[in-house]
């Protein structure tokens, strides 16, 4: 959870001091920052004995499944206009984008660091 809400006040700050984008794409990062971070956090489950490429996670095609399905409805929200206003999704720029999927797998990577340290909380 903690680095969760790392990437996520990360990109809310790098997209205003930064990128010094509006208010409404700044929200819409965080948003998909916090879609790529869940999606991938599933990869924090192994115990840290476990290797992080095979494991009963990552050979569970129902994992992979559930994560396509979701990254793609995530899109469908962003591309169809009447889903898209629901959720107050605005058109961002693709370097923007590409940020949220970086502090995404920030999440990821300080998780599995901590992890291999042997913090637990």
């Amino acid at each position: 959870g903690i680095s969760v809400t790392l990437s996520v006040l990360g990109i809310t700050f790098f997209a205003y001091y930064h990128l010094a984008l509006p208010t409404p794409q700044i929200n819409n990062l965080a948003f998909y920052t916090l879609v790529v971070a869940q999606l991938l956090n599933v990869f924090n489950m192994p115990k840290r004995q476990i290797s992080f490429f095979n494991n009963e996670v990552t050979k569970n095609p129902w994992v992979w499944g559930a994560m396509v399905l979701s990254a793609g409805i995530t899109v469908l929200a962003y591309i169809i206009p009447s889903v898209a206003d629901a959720f107050s999704l605005v058109p961002l720029p693709w370097t923007a984008l590409q940020w949220s999927f970086v502090f995404g797998f920030g999440s990821l990577a300080l998780s599995q660091i901590l992890k291999r340290m042997g913090c637990t909380l």
